[in-house]
């Protein structure tokens, strides 16, 4: 496999999976969940977002980059207190 195959096998993998993730949330929203979204420019840390969540987060939650789902409005409520 050259380089131009392995690239466009890599960005549709990518695509295929924020498609999927796409479908997700929009099935978690309908379930109750709510979705809060960081700006990347303020915060592009995921792994002090996803500590942070870890250590204060009561419910179950899903992401994927920036896009946030908590199943509990509270926890949405003080993620975005904390990170927006």
């Amino acid at each position: 496999m050259n380089f131009e195959e392995e690239l466009l096998r890599v960005k549709a993998e990518e695509m295929a999976k924020a498609m999927d993730f796409e479908i997700l949330c929009d099935i978690f929203k309908t379930t109750g969940y709510r979705e809060v979204v960081v700006d990347p420019w303020v915060h592009n840390s995921q792994s002090e977002i996803r500590t942070w969540v870890d250590n204060n987060v009561q419910g179950d939650y899903i992401n994927s980059g920036n896009r946030w789902l908590f199943k509990i409005p509270q926890d949405a409520t003080i993620f975005t207190l904390r990170w927006s």
